[in-house]
């Protein structure tokens, strides 16, 4: 929806006038960011990965840095990303289907299938509903061959 994506941008560039950035707008701002692909076909990763490195200060989190490992990957390669990930304390992410899944996709673009095919059956033992099941699945086939 073009026209609901201008209104957001208009929206963002009055409160950046404010000159008091918050989490949500810089929340705001990564969502825009995806959204404006919808114009150019591209996605700006390495505002993205800014924005939330602007956000893990304002609001700092093992989601948050998760985001944000996935941004650097897209920047800097998957074994950046994969670093990122390392750097954030797994005991509060273990519960957490899309910790499973990024470090999965990350390991798949490095060439390690089997430890791929690990995080996804981790991702998979968590429970997800049916249409993510079957993606993890197609994913879990694809790791082991």
């Amino acid at each position: 929806d073009f026209d609901a994506i201008e209104r957001a941008r208009i929206m963002l560039d009055a409160a950046a006038l404010k000159q008091k950035t918050g989490p949500y707008q810089i929340m705001a701002s990564i969502q825009l960011t995806h959204a404006r692909r919808a114009f150019d076909g591209e996605t700006h990763w390495d505002v993205i990965a800014k924005l939330y490195d602007a956000l893990a200060i304002l609001r700092p989190g093992a989601m948050v840095a998760l985001n944000r490992a996935l941004a650097v990957a897209h920047v800097h390669g998957a074994q950046s990303g994969l670093q990122a990930l390392d750097a954030i304390d797994a005991s509060k992410l273990r519960s957490a289907r899309p910790y499973h899944v990024a470090r999965a996709k990350l390991l798949m673009e490095t060439g390690q299938a089997a430890q791929a095919a690990q995080c996804l059956e981790a991702a998979l033992a968590l429970d997800p509903p049916r249409a993510e099941r079957s993606f993890l699945e197609r994913r879990l086939r694809e790791a082991t061959g």
